[in-house]
């Protein structure tokens, strides 16, 4: 069952602190040292907020790839809350990413057609 969150924020948060727990317990149980997991830990709970250095990287990856995965997205959301998602993972990236993001060639046509109305 899909949990409802009050805000997106909320939902973020969440998600960050999830992610990082299971990569986390992923990583103690194949033996990582401590300072690895406090760095994936730190990167993983931060990537939805952004920051500096290493969490900017991750940020701006995890943003990226999201477009890849957007008939995902689509499946289990409205068109509004996919619009909406393409402008939040859009507009924290570089101009750089912006550019390489603007040549992404969409197999599917809603896809497209989203991302074109949600940048435009």
């Amino acid at each position: 069952m899909k949990a409802r969150y009050v805000t997106y924020e909320e939902y973020k948060k969440a998600h960050a602190l999830l992610s990082a727990k299971i990569i986390c317990d992923l990583l103690i149980k194949h033996n990582f040292d401590n300072t690895t997991i406090d760095k994936v830990k730190h990167l993983i709970e931060n990537h939805e907020v952004g920051g500096e250095g290493d969490v900017a990287i991750l940020t701006e990856a995890d943003s990226m790839t999201f477009f890849n995965n957007l008939p995902h997205y689509r499946r289990a959301h409205t068109e509004k809350e996919t619009i909406d998602k393409i402008k939040f993972m859009y507009n924290r990236l570089s101009d750089r990413a912006k550019l390489m993001v603007n040549q992404t060639h969409f197999e599917n046509k809603e896809s497209e057609k989203l991302f074109k109305e949600a940048i435009s």
